[in-house]
């Protein structure tokens, strides 16, 4: 596995890509990386960071939520699955 360019930890849930592809395994580590390119003037950075936002704040609940699901049943499921699809149809 890749490690962060900036303290050559491996990233784990909240790892970061630059527009060139650089990994990092933090908004610190991006933030404090030296020579990297403007990635807030690439056209899709606001999508990226929404996604990415989507993405983390569903991995630190997605265990709680699923045995929720077997407690309740299918409803659970079903809002489960309408989260995920809502924001596949908005990007």
């Amino acid at each position: 596995m890749k490690r962060c360019k900036v303290c050559r930890r491996k990233p784990k849930l909240e790892r970061r890509l630059n527009s060139e592809g650089i990994l990092f395994c933090s908004d610190d580590c991006y933030e404090d990386f030296d020579n990297s390119p403007d990635d807030f003037s690439h056209p899709y950075i606001d999508d990226y960071e929404a996604v990415r936002f989507e993405y983390i704040e569903w991995m630190k609940s997605y265990e709680d939520d699923l045995y929720k699901y077997w407690l309740f049943g299918s409803p659970k499921k079903t809002d489960l699955i309408e989260a995920i699809e809502s924001v596949v149809e908005e990007f």
